[in-house]
């Protein structure tokens, strides 16, 4: 029982590191990103779980519509961590209503 105890524990701090560092390199992008101008502001912000970030593409988006956006998403992403970076978007980018 303690082995196991052990094991988990390891487990689940592994599994939080990941995590943060996750969440860390997703805030850099997004920090880097959001700084830019691209054609003065960004009109869309994508920010989701693993589904958006591997079925939306902002090239495409870009070249059918020349609407310029910007995925920040990420496996298991949860509402608290998609809250963040919002607010950190904002902070920088002001998409139009």
């Amino acid at each position: 029982m303690v082995m196991i105890s052990t094991i988990y524990g390891c487990y689940r701090f592994y599994q939080e590191k990941k995590e943060e560092k996750q969440l860390q390199r997703i805030q850099n992008q997004v920090n880097e990103q959001s700084k830019r101008k691209i054609d003065d502001e960004l009109s869309v912000i994508a920010i989701g779980n693993s589904n958006l970030y591997s079925g939306f593409n902002p090239l495409q988006l870009w070249h059918e519509y020349k609407i310029t956006s910007f995925v920040a998403a990420e496996p298991s992403q949860d509402p608290n961590r998609a809250y963040y970076i919002l607010k950190n978007v904002l902070e920088f980018q002001h998409p139009p209503n």
